[in-house]
């Protein structure tokens, strides 16, 4: 054992942009995200959902801007533990570490039961395969660990790929929807960014808030693979912005296409609706569309869950290598 284990330091240079854009995305979870909560949100903002994405996506590049400028000055697998020790002190330090710690290690298990149960139902659904789900929550389990053990450039590369076939089969759904002008037959439906046009006002939109700022959480994670990306100064705020903006913009737009499919006057339907793209990759595309989009929300969870355990071990080896954590914590695997 003493001979696999290395000196306290992660392998530089194992990540570009690109990956490390994809340790964010991957726990944004572009699939996931666009097919369990705009609907939440419809309950509360009305038609108003891609309003309440927009100003989501204006707070959250403030808070990103932060988080940026930290990222310049410092290079820290511990992300927020570093910055708060740095910045503050070390118990703000430790508390940020195990907060941070707590939130992926919440997220990592939560995403692993969702993507067993879910994956059983896809194959019944639309295979006619019956395997029951422990089966696949323990096989990701083993993946996961595989995948990670084997260092973060293979962990990159699977989420890289998750996130590139979530988004593009979310925006064929997109691209369905506005071909055919949505509900209306019209592209064009200002209600959807008017605070009035809910019930609730702008109390409404502030409330869909709460689960629209939800689910842009995970995009400061590139901040924990900064020790092993290449020039990390400039990568990792490219990395941040890249996963803000650009994933920003594609929840406005996929909320848009998803209000523009039910039709502003029936924000009702979109609000009730049990699984709202599903809904709508059928009546705009077929049934294969509508197995796409499931399988997508299928490796969306794995992404998640493969992302969200990477960055957690970052913080605890970064919290061990400084001796807040026992000491044992901060080794390295001498090859991987």
């Amino acid at each position: 054992m003493s001979e696999q284990v290395s000196e306290q330091k992660l392998k530089a240079n194992a990540i570009g942009v690109p990956g490390a854009i994809a340790m964010s995305i991957a726990i944004m979870a572009p699939a996931a995200g666009m097919i369990f909560v705009p609907e939440v949100v419809a309950q509360h903002a009305g038609p108003a959902v891609p309003l309440v994405y927009l100003m989501a996506l204006i707070g959250s590049v403030f808070v990103a801007n932060t988080i940026v400028e930290f990222s310049k000055r410092l290079v820290h697998a511990g992300s927020f533990y570093g910055f708060n020790t740095a910045g503050l002190n070390s118990t703000a330090g430790f508390l940020s570490g195990w907060l941070l710690f707590a939130g992926y290690f919440v997220f990592y298990p939560q995403n692993l039961l969702a993507f067993g149960p879910f994956t059983s139902a896809v194959l019944a659904t639309h295979f006619g395969i019956s395997i029951s789900w422990w089966v696949f929550t323990a096989g990701a389990a083993i993946l996961i660990w595989f995948l990670s053990f084997r260092g973060i450039s293979t962990s990159m590369k699977t989420d890289l790929y998750s996130v590139t076939f979530e988004v593009i089969v979310v925006l064929i759904v997109v691209g369905a929807i506005f071909l055919k002008g949505g509900a209306n037959g019209n592209l064009v439906e200002p209600k959807l960014f008017d605070p009035g046009a809910n019930a609730n006002g702008l109390g409404g939109v502030f409330y869909g808030m709460i689960f629209g700022v939800m689910t842009f959480m995970g995009f400061e994670a590139a901040a924990t693979v900064a020790e092993e990306t290449t020039n990390p100064r400039r990568s990792i705020p490219k990395a941040i912005w890249g996963a803000v903006i650009g994933i920003g913009i594609f929840f406005v737009v996929t909320t848009y296409a998803m209000s523009l499919g039910y039709g502003a006057t029936h924000a009702s339907d979109f609000a009730s609706a049990t699984a709202p793209m599903d809904d709508l990759a059928g009546r705009y595309g077929n049934s294969a569309l509508v197995g796409a989009i499931d399988i997508a929300g299928m490796i969306s969870a794995f992404a998640v869950a493969l992302a969200c355990n990477n960055a957690a071990v970052r913080v605890i080896f970064a919290m061990g290598r400084d001796g807040i954590l026992p000491k044992q914590l901060g080794n390295t695997h001498r090859r991987f």
